[in-house]
């Protein structure tokens, strides 16, 4: 018996059923035969068994009352024995392929037991998909009553802080940071921590005294100071002394600390600079009668000086100073240079014969001399003392 013909006897023996569970009945049985294959329907019609047998099984699973349509399934003609024994099923190769195997399970035709196959399949799976939809419709609510939580106290947060960004902050702190001075060459000096104009009495003393961190003098019309990349939690002080001096302190222990002073020319009667642990010295193009400066571990450098008297030491580090001149208010006359473990190259303006020198150098001494001469009797003293080599010419112009 061919698929169709199976069906069309089974839809009529069951006419006593409701429409949609005849019709379910029927869709079961029709993917049963779909499942086999167009070449596979007789012998799956003959697994199945008689339509009049598989008609009465469901007819009693469903509690149908006896109707015309029960009757004549009770009155047909049995097309098998009537005492068939259970069928099992048959020996032989699996069924062949599938026509369209992804339309079909891929276990290929299930066996049948001699019991009526359960019709209620596809309500259960629908039951079961509706459970995990209304699961998933309860997770995704919950999680968006999170969000909307999380959403709310972020709001909240971002208020407190625009209402604490307009409270007044004391003059005290550093409210922002302000864009980085450059030097000469175009580099960046840092965060602007302290500023402040200098009064400059053309006499007295001006005392820097540096923890850490690089100094660099430079010359303009006003005196100033600013400090980059200080701790701002230590003093930093500008105030006067006695005898028209001054001090500039600052404790900043940062070793990236960066004070730039400006001062016009002779804006005091001498400046002296220490800085007790490391930093550098950069005395610029200073015009001050005396100069003294002192650090412990870094490079002093400088552009062209006029002064009447040097004193530079490093304790750890080199000595490197563009060129000493005399200018229309004094002349030089005494220069000490010490690198205790480095060292030292220096031009001066005056020729060699005029300077009494005494150089130590470790490593070595160069020398080029303006008139190539020396004298004993020379108006200015030198003093030289270096760990490494000295590098020294006169007469430059």
């Amino acid at each position: 018996m061919r698929k169709y013909a199976y069906l069309a006897q089974l839809e009529e023996l069951l006419a006593a059923l409701p429409p949609q569970e005849r019709q379910d009945a029927l869709n079961y049985y029709e993917e049963y035969f779909d499942a086999a294959g167009n070449e596979n329907e007789e012998k799956t019609a003959k697994e199945l068994g008689d339509p009049a047998t598989v008609a009465r099984k469901i007819l009693e699973e469903e509690g149908a009352v006896e109707t015309e349509g029960a009757a004549q399934v009770a009155a047909a003609p049995p097309q098998r024995k009537e005492s068939p024994e259970p069928m099992t099923q048959p020996e032989g190769p699996e069924p062949p392929a599938l026509e369209n195997p992804e339309q079909y399970p891929t276990s290929g035709v299930p066996s049948y037991d001699g019991k009526t196959p359960n019709r209620k399949g596809p309500r259960l799976w629908l039951i079961f998909w509706l459970v995990v939809i209304l699961a998933l419709v309860v997770q995704i609510s919950v999680l968006l009553l999170n969000v909307s939580g999380l959403g709310g106290s972020s709001a909240s947060t971002t208020a407190s802080v625009e209402y604490a960004a307009s409270e007044p902050v004391p003059s005290t702190a550093l409210t922002q940071e302000k864009p980085r001075p450059t030097d000469a060459n175009g580099s960046s000096e840092g965060a602007l921590t302290y500023s402040s104009a200098l009064d400059a009495p053309g006499k007295g003393k001006l005392f820097i005294n540096m923890i850490c961190g690089n100094l660099v003098l430079r010359t303009g019309e006003e005196a100033s100071v600013q400090v980059c990349n200080a701790d701002a939690s230590e003093e930093i002080s500008y105030n006067q002394t006695v005898d028209y001096g001054y001090t500039f302190v600052c404790n900043s222990t940062a070793p990236d600390t960066q004070v730039t002073i400006t001062l016009p020319p002779q804006a005091f009667h001498s400046v002296e600079v220490m800085i007790s642990t490391n930093g550098t010295i950069d005395l610029g193009d200073l015009q001050i009668n005396q100069i003294d400066a002192f650090t412990a571990d870094g490079v002093i450098r400088s552009g062209v000086l006029q002064t009447a008297k040097l004193n530079v030491q490093t304790g750890s580090g080199d000595i490197r100073l563009d060129k000493i001149a005399d200018n229309a208010d004094y002349e030089t006359t005494d220069v000490s240079l010490q690198a205790l473990h480095g060292s030292v190259s220096a031009n001066f303006s005056a020729p060699r014969d005029q300077w009494k020198a005494v150089i130590t150098a470790q490593e070595g001494i160069s020398e080029t001399l303006a008139n190539d001469q020396k004298s004993e009797d020379a108006p200015r003293t030198l003093e030289v003392l270096a760990e490494g080599t000295a590098d020294l010419q006169y007469g430059v112009q």
